[in-house]
């Protein structure tokens, strides 16, 4: 016998095993009240943010360094992630271009010479991590 499947069939095949795959590998870790560990929610996306000092005060922000004429966007996202997380990160940048852009205006009475503002080309990374159960 030949026997023809709808393609609503399918799909709904698939959505089944892919929530069945999904609830299989989903995995929280003990610590969930503990911010600081990158295994707290692991199908979550993660947002780095550094510790840096900005005037008179530290301030949260993404991993930032200025950007030098002989080094490319990426390689200057790479730099920044070194400095402010050191080597022992193993993260792996996705692609060669930012995905992204924050354009902003610096204050008036903190503008050098004709610089008014700043963009900060954001860049998306993977982390591995470690899932608990």
């Amino acid at each position: 016998m030949d026997f023809k499947v709808a393609n609503q069939d399918i799909e709904e095949m698939n959505e089944l095993e892919a929530q069945q795959f999904y609830e299989e590998n989903e995995t929280i870790t003990i610590e969930d009240s503990d911010r600081t560990n990158i295994n707290r929610q692991p199908n979550e996306t993660l947002v780095m943010v550094t510790q840096q000092k900005l005037g008179k005060d530290n301030v949260w922000m993404l991993p930032v360094e200025p950007w030098s004429k002989e080094e490319t966007l990426r390689e200057c996202a790479e730099r920044a992630l070194i400095s402010h997380c050191g080597t022992d990160v193993g993260a792996a940048f996705i692609s060669n271009g930012p995905s992204g852009f924050y354009k902003y205006k610096f204050p008036k009475d903190a503008r050098e010479n004709s610089l008014v503002g700043a963009k900060l080309f954001i860049y998306n990374a993977y982390l591995p991590r470690v899932f608990i159960k």
